[in-house]
């Protein structure tokens, strides 16, 4: 079919008007209890060692304020980027185009001064012989580093995506598969079992990948655009795509009423997971020297803290 049928404007009026997103309703005591609740996990695990615990927040809050800083620069909102829950209620609802240089520009904020700080920390950590700065060192080194490996819900991740997309599923699968061996042959030789939760999330992620890259090869060959976000997206182009999501999906079907472009009481179920679909690439002004640039600041990154 005409990909021109799909994204064509000129008829748009012709359906009626997409769903508005909602703003957050009770947004502050959803993000409280959220904060609470990881800030419950983190004390489960690291009792024993409250200092650690601190250190640990102190630096995920540094990590993801360097994110914010840039996002707010660029008035971009990704919301994958935070792991800390409170930290996207300072982000705007919208999810503008930025550039490529913009968008690694985000993604690097986060881990590089976490790394810098994290080899300030243990060089005077061993110049000044306190123990505890090399703790806080370590602690920022590998928070930053592990981020900047290539898997979906991490910075590397996103790395990926946006340097090689597509090239991006093979890299996730491949680094999934070396991280889940070595995690796999830790827990073999410490008998730490609670570590194998890392594999199978990390498994889970890639079924979900690969079944949303099918999702979106579908949309394709019915001429579907995908690659905008949920502003630009006429009506016309937002009821046809939920139509085909429908018939792919498990997703609750709506009530018939003898017009299959009528609300449904589902609707705002419906209209996240089809904001999950979509995928607003950043305008590409970054060369292949750029690029090439870009590897070896990323190699960089992993070779300076061991030299």
């Amino acid at each position: 079919m005409d990909s021109a049928y799909f994204n064509d404007s000129s008829d748009a009026q012709m359906f009626p008007p997409k769903p508005k997103p909602e703003g957050r309703k009770g947004g502050m005591i959803s993000i409280s209890l959220n904060f609470i609740f990881y800030m419950l996990i983190y004390f489960f695990f690291f009792k024993s060692n409250v200092k650690f615990l601190v250190a640990i927040l102190l630096v995920m809050f540094i990590h993801e304020f360097g994110h914010f800083v840039v996002m707010k620069r660029y008035g971009y909102s990704d919301k994958r980027l935070f792991f800390i829950p409170f930290m996207n209620m300072f982000l705007g609802q919208d999810d503008y185009q930025i550039t490529l240089k913009q968008k690694l520009l985000i993604l690097f904020f986060g881990p590089v001064p976490g790394i810098i700080m994290g080899m300030a920390a243990l060089y005077f950590g061993h110049t000044k012989e306190n123990s505890e700065l090399v703790v806080l060192g370590c602690v920022f080194l590998s928070w930053n580093l592990i981020n900047l490996f290539p898997l979906d819900s991490l910075d590397g991740g996103q790395l990926s995506e946006s340097l090689f997309s597509k090239q991006n599923f093979m890299i996730q699968f491949v680094s999934t598969i070396v991280i889940c061996v070595i995690i796999t042959a830790f827990v073999v030789i410490s008998r730490q079992v609670i570590f194998m939760i890392i594999p199978v999330f990390l498994g889970m992620r890639m079924q979900s990948l690969n079944k949303m890259r099918g999702l979106r090869k579908k949309l394709e060959a019915k001429g579907i655009d995908w690659k905008l976000n949920y502003q630009e997206m006429n009506n016309k182009q937002y009821w046809l795509m939920r139509k085909e999501l429908l018939s792919m999906s498990s997703l609750p079907a709506p009530v018939d009423s003898g017009n299959e472009f009528t609300e449904s009481i589902y609707e705002s179920m419906i209209m996240q997971n089809i904001k999950s679909v979509l995928l607003n690439p950043p305008y590409n002004d970054l060369g292949k020297n750029g690029r090439i640039g870009i590897l070896i600041l990323w190699a960089t990154l992993f070779i300076a803290p061991v030299t």
